[in-house]
């Protein structure tokens, strides 16, 4: 499923309201564009993605939405639903990571980028 551009502008105005990391109009659209460029290519395959963790280091996540890259997530197939799991707060989504074999979480504004599959900044 496709994330709409009115998702975009709901996350950026989310990121701008609420977010633990201050960030203006311009910064908060681009930051929730890449987040929906993630979100989008984690449903479709395997994506390497860098974000920053609470405690300030830099984690390179191999990660997906997709069924078929591994046994131990399409065991949850019927648990998961048809899009990316959102935290409460809206602000955190979850995915799958590909080498831990375990379900893991990054903040909307602490991504940095996506290496693939496009070496995107």
């Amino acid at each position: 499923r496709r994330l709409t551009g009115r998702w975009v502008f709901e996350m950026a105005y989310l990121l701008i309201d609420e977010s633990e990391v201050p960030m203006e109009r311009s910064e908060a659209m681009r930051q929730a564009h890449l987040v929906r460029r993630l979100l989008e290519r984690l449903g479709q395959g395997e994506v390497v993605f860098e974000y920053c963790c609470g405690d300030g280091s830099l984690r390179r996540a191999r990660g997906t939405l997709a069924r078929g890259l591994s046994e131990a997530f399409d065991r949850y197939e019927r648990k998961l639903p048809l899009k990316p799991a959102v935290h409460d707060d809206g602000l955190h989504f979850t995915y799958w990571d590909l080498d831990k074999e375990a379900f893991r979480s990054f903040a909307v504004a602490r991504v940095k980028r996506i290496i693939s599959p496009d070496h995107e900044q």
